[in-house]
């Protein structure tokens, strides 16, 4: 029993290290920069406009964060050599493990940069009144934002991993294929309208066009709309997880 709690633990520390390590390796370059200026820009202009829809709001600065996660999930491929990754595949002795290190560390960054957008948010009312939201603002809507900010964000980085050079050997063709593909993912909708057949092959593209579907008109979240769009972008994210971590187990350094 107590080997196993110390067994345990020694697993967590060590999860912990590795997510640590691709902080540090990430934030001693200045690859976070622009993406991080992108972003505020963009949410510059989403508040830009007054009154502005709560529900409204959030959709808009959620794509927006999917974009700025998948240029960050390309970035954080770039970060690490080869060599140093295969080392310390070696030391982890699970390649699984360190993946699930790095998308854990994109998560955090996910995280983060979604309670920068709650916090913005609130400062708007502050600054501005009650006046500056079309509506009273609720302790839900910053819940339910959260989770579909978070969840977006998940969405993004899992489809910029996909840009790794050991699933895409190419640099130039792999930035190339994955931003189209969160173009894609920005007019799915719109594309299927004409183009029906297509959901065939699109299907695995990350449903961020839905967002605007699910919650157009609605001055309020609603729960049903909330589980809805939580379960197309949390099996989206499983899914881009899935064909990397397989991809990049069978093809090995």
């Amino acid at each position: 029993m107590n080997n196993c709690i110390r067994v345990k633990k020694e697993r967590v520390t060590f999860m912990r290290g590795l997510i640590k390590y691709h902080i540090q390796q990430y934030f001693k370059t200045s690859k976070f920069v622009m993406p991080l200026a992108v972003f505020i820009i963009m949410l510059y202009s989403i508040y830009s406009t007054r009154p502005i829809g709560i529900v409204e709001s959030f959709v808009s600065a959620s794509q927006f964060l999917f974009l700025v996660m998948v240029w960050t999930g390309i970035t954080a491929c770039d970060v690490e050599d080869s060599v140093s990754e295969q080392i310390l595949v070696l030391r982890v002795k699970s390649a699984g493990k360190y993946y699930l290190s790095r998308t854990l560390f994109l998560v955090i960054l996910g995280a983060a940069i979604s309670t920068f957008v709650l916090v913005t948010a609130m400062l708007q009312v502050v600054i501005h009144g009650s006046g500056f939201f079309s509506r009273p603002v609720l302790t839900a809507d910053f819940l339910f934002g959260f989770v579909l900010l978070m969840l977006s964000a998940f969405c993004g980085s899992s489809l910029g991993e996909l840009s790794h050079p050991r699933i895409i050997r190419r640099r130039k063709n792999a930035v190339l294929i994955i931003f189209l593909a969160a173009a894609l993912a920005m007019i799915k909708m719109v594309f299927l309208e004409r183009f029906p057949f297509s959901q065939v092959i699109l299907w695995v593209i990350p449903p961020i066009s839905e967002m605007s579907m699910i919650f157009s008109g609605q001055e309020y979240f609603s729960m049903n709309s909330i589980a809805q769009a939580a379960a197309l972008l949390t099996a989206s994210a499983a899914v881009l997880n899935a064909i990397k971590l397989t991809v990049l187990i069978k093809n090995r350094f």
